[in-house]
């Protein structure tokens, strides 16, 4: 590489942008996120039957061995707007 193109280039202003956005189970940004992991915090619910027939889950699924009563919900993922990506 010719010496003067380098002397020429360290001399621009370089420009970084970072950033991070969460949101996960129990955490709104990345500060929540980072303090539930470092605190050990369980973000999974576990949801009662009376609860899961409200929401609509039959008997047949509540019954299956397989099914698991838990998960991880997102506050506000209602407004998440799709169509926007």
């Amino acid at each position: 590489m010719d010496q003067t193109k380098s002397s020429q280039n360290s001399k621009k202003p370089r420009v970084a942008i970072i950033g991070m956005v969460i949101r996960c189970p129990g955490a709104k940004n990345v500060g929540e996120f980072w303090s539930n992991l470092k605190n050990g915090v369980e973000s999974i619910s576990f949801f009662p039957e009376a609860e899961l027939r409200k929401a609509g889950i039959s008997e047949a699924v509540l019954q299956l061995p397989s099914f698991i009563r838990a998960g991880a919900p997102l506050e506000g993922l209602d407004l998440f707007d799709a169509g926007f990506f």
